[in-house]
């Protein structure tokens, strides 16, 4: 059992002896997969659609045998770094980033990290007081135990007083 990340690549392997000729086949769900013929299978670019049950079918001139299961959980995760906000010149908001995963389990604890760093408290927790002097793009990176990666930005528009104005 592999847990990857979305768009990344993954590898199974099968170790089998006899007599030769042995020849491999690859299956998902039961269902062979074009072209898997050797001993690995490896795929890259990994969707949601890839997620599922995978075993090998080796055979020889005597007997074919499957492989034991190996199940893909592919991981999408998703960061949202709040609302939008409007301050005054001066003045502070919080910001307040969240993340969820279609595998939370496997995801576990999830980590924060703010750029740029110029007026936040704190870089590295979710939730931390803003209070820039000019108009901010934030972006928030969220990273889960797997190492599964998603972003986000708020826009933090600072407002002078009578701004515009004579």
């Amino acid at each position: 059992t592999q847990n990857k990340c979305l768009g990344s690549s993954v590898t199974f392997s099968v170790a089998a002896s006899g007599t030769a000729p042995i020849t491999y086949q690859w299956k998902k769900g039961g269902a062979d997969i074009s072209g898997a013929t050797s001993n690995t299978y490896s795929k890259s670019g990994l969707t949601l659609a890839d997620e599922g049950i995978y075993t090998c079918e080796v055979t020889n001139l005597c007997r074919s045998v499957l492989s034991n299961t190996a199940e893909l959980k592919v991981i999408q995760l998703s960061a949202n770094a709040g609302i939008d906000d409007r301050i005054c010149n001066g003045q502070g908001t919080t910001l307040s980033a969240s993340a969820g995963s279609n595998h939370p389990a496997e995801s576990g604890n999830y980590t924060y990290s703010w750029t740029p760093t110029i007026g936040l408290s704190s870089a590295n927790i979710f939730n931390p007081n803003a209070a820039p002097t000019v108009t901010t793009d934030y972006t928030v990176q969220t990273t889960d135990q797997i190492g599964c990666t998603a972003t986000d930005v708020v826009n933090v528009l600072v407002q002078n007083v009578f701004q515009n104005e004579e």
